[in-house]
């Protein structure tokens, strides 16, 4: 198969990555003649490297000098069988690529986008063969996580679907079906549980520190930390796009006031701060946490605090119990509302949601290990002391999984 990526950013080389191994050819489109060469003699100087000291023999940089372009002209894609698109998050960007790009191609040829917050839909909609179209998204990092959400507009083909789960095989990724969000499925219940940690610090319950310990009990990474990895700038622009109706994100824009529209998932005040201080994660080596030498510590509690007014506990439950059962009861509400709103099936939510955030089970498998009833009386106890988030309705949809 011949393959072509546009884009060489950290998603388009990393996507680069992963098919050079396994793509009969690739042709890669960077925005630039200068940073085509940049990218072109970067990688065969690496695997030079590699190659001297004996990591691969010669035949295999031959080889690779056979199959692998670089270039900046878009028409270098013209005799590829699927063409993947990570560019700049932008609708306008990608719009105008896919434009450009589709009468280059054979009307057979694949077409695909990397997005992981625009709407597929709406991207389709101007394409002349829009059944050859859908999202197909991998998760930074793309070692790390082997999973790729195929996301499917109104015209996707269904024998695209079967396609593109064989192609996630070849490279070694589990592919899941879910339909346009817009975005990512998975990526918008983590929406639910990076929602939840903001509203944590925001009440001053614990520091990030503790937080983040308390949910590497479960999960593989905890929440402030990731989203520090994300980038608080790109997080809240995410949430910013999504202002569509059916949308799984938890927060709604009010695309004037640049607010959150519906009281059951305010506004993190918390994002004003860290926005305005340049605090936007790892890459200004400040968000959530301070970095020292790249070491992640606390900030002082009065930074993250907003909200003076704290939630009335049982005095027999410990803040660290609080912090654990709305985190993990977040990822639990996240996905009982996706399937909910039919946005995938409960197997392929499960899966998604246990390789991206490394847990040992899935939500729904956790959800019937616990039992559904306490499942339901903890959602009551989290509707009635935390907010109208925690809808009862969501495990009532869901129960028969």
């Amino acid at each position: 198969m011949k393959t072509g990526i546009i884009g060489f950013g950290k998603m388009g080389s990393a996507i680069f990555k992963l098919f050079s191994e396994h793509a009969d050819s690739i042709r890669v489109v960077t925005e630039t003649e200068n940073q085509a060469d940049e990218a072109r003699t970067g990688f065969f100087k690496k695997l030079e490297k590699a190659v001297n000291r004996g990591v691969y023999p010669q035949e295999v940089l031959e080889e690779k000098k056979e199959r692998i372009r670089f270039s900046h002209c878009l028409n270098t894609v013209s005799d590829c069988d699927m063409i993947i698109e990570a560019t700049f998050e932008s609708l306008d960007v990608k719009s105008q690529l896919l434009h450009q790009l589709e009468p280059l191609v054979s009307t057979e040829a694949i077409l695909l986008t990397n997005t992981s917050s625009l709407s597929i839909n709406s991207m389709s909609n101007h394409l002349n063969h829009p059944h050859r179209f859908c999202g197909y998204h991998f998760f930074y990092p793309i070692s790390l996580i082997d999973i790729v959400e195929i996301i499917v507009s109104k015209h996707t083909d269904l024998e695209l679907v079967t396609r593109l789960k064989q192609i996630a095989a070849s490279i070694s990724k589990n592919a899941i079906v879910v339909q346009d969000a817009p975005g990512s499925v998975i990526n918008a219940i983590l929406a639910y549980y990076y929602a939840e940690a903001l509203y944590i610090l925001e009440e001053g319950l614990l520091p990030p520190s503790q937080i983040d310990t308390i949910a590497r009990q479960f999960c593989y990474v905890g929440p402030c930390e990731s989203l520090d990895v994300i980038g608080i700038d790109f997080f809240l622009s995410a949430l910013m796009n999504i202002i569509h109706q059916g949308t799984v994100y938890p927060i709604c824009w009010n695309s004037t006031t640049k607010k959150a529209d519906k009281a059951d998932f305010p506004y993190p005040l918390l994002f004003d701060p860290l926005i305005s201080a340049n605090r936007l994660g790892r890459k200004t080596n400040n968000g959530i946490y301070l970095y020292e030498k790249g070491i992640p510590v606390d900030d002082a509690m009065m930074f993250y605090s907003r909200n003076k007014t704290m939630t009335s506990f049982s005095a027999l439950t410990t803040t660290e119990d609080i912090v654990s059962q709305r985190l993990f009861y977040g990822i639990i509400n996240g996905a009982m509302f996706s399937y909910k709103m039919g946005m995938a099936s409960s197997h392929d939510i499960n899966l998604g949601v246990k390789k991206v955030l490394h847990m040992k089970k899935g939500p729904f498998e956790l959800v019937q290990e616990i039992g559904i009833d306490k499942v339901k009386d903890t959602f009551r106890h989290l509707h009635d002391t935390v907010g109208i988030r925690f809808d009862p309705k969501n495990v009532t949809a869901s129960e028969h999984i």
